[in-house]
């Protein structure tokens, strides 16, 4: 298996926004679904992220959200699942891990 770390940011600007300081100290160990969200007007290939059901933030832009993308459309449903592995309260960032097969290709 290969792991992959990205970065989930925005989070200020949706579901929790208004409880950062919680997140920060319990989001470690939770799961977060991906997905490309392609009804997006502003960014049809943005990279959403979900824990317990509610929009976490955005896949950051660039090399990572093009690694998130690569790895969706990979799977049946556009959908994958991964863990948080660790917050930085000062960047306002998630980072989750993402793990693959082997030979699953993201440039």
């Amino acid at each position: 298996m290969k792991k992959i770390e990205l970065p989930i940011v925005g989070l200020r600007h949706h579901e929790f926004g208004h409880t950062l300081p919680s997140l920060f100290r319990s989001a470690v160990g939770n799961v977060v679904f991906l997905s490309i969200e392609r009804h997006n007007a502003a960014e049809p290939n943005a990279v959403v992220a979900y824990l317990k059901g509610k929009c976490l933030g955005y896949v950051r832009t660039g090399e990572w959200r093009e690694m998130a993308q690569a790895a969706l459309e990979t799977t049946e449903r556009g959908v994958m699942m991964c863990k948080v592995v660790s917050t930085n309260s000062e960047l306002r960032e998630v980072w989750v891990e993402l793990m693959m097969q082997e030979g699953m290709h993201c440039s």
